[in-house]
């Protein structure tokens, strides 16, 4: 039942990536930073993954060991969000760079975004489908042991 509540946030937390993206690229929102602020921003941002990278490991460690779904599920989000901050440093970057390419970073939120739904979505049918099927096949046992 975890499974299904972590499902529901995968796809909640896509729709507001998507929406964030969608509306950063409808606005032509664009990085006007000091450099000083940028060189932060950068540095944070590379901490924040490799952090975000280690706790997911973790999570994935842990979710063998203590053979837990729920854990191992949860990874997934943790390394989507190491992913997107690594994406961020790249993008800013790039944008540092050619100014042309401003649209990456939301293109970027919004790649992660549409990842995030499609597991979400999987994980919450295969979950559903799956706690029928136990469901079902319970109440059959039942039915076999009168």
């Amino acid at each position: 039942k975890a499974c299904i509540v972590i499902a529901a946030f995968f796809i909640a937390s896509a729709f507001s990536l998507v929406y964030k993206s969608t509306k950063a690229l409808a606005d032509d929102e664009r990085e006007n930073e000091e450099e000083e602020a940028r060189i932060m921003t950068d540095a944070f941002s590379a901490f924040c993954g490799v952090v975000a990278l280690i706790v997911a490991s973790v999570k994935v460690y842990l979710g063998r060991r203590l053979n837990s779904r729920a854990l191992l599920t949860d990874s997934i989000i943790t390394y989507v969000g190491s992913i997107m901050s690594f994406l961020g440093v790249l993008g800013l970057e790039l944008y540092r760079s050619d100014d042309r390419v401003w649209y990456l970073d939301a293109i970027f939120g919004m790649c992660c975004g549409a990842f995030l739904f499609i597991f979400g979505l999987k994980l919450l049918i295969q979950l559903t489908c799956l706690y029928k099927n136990k469901k079902t096949e319970s109440v059959l046992h039942a039915d076999d042991d009168d």
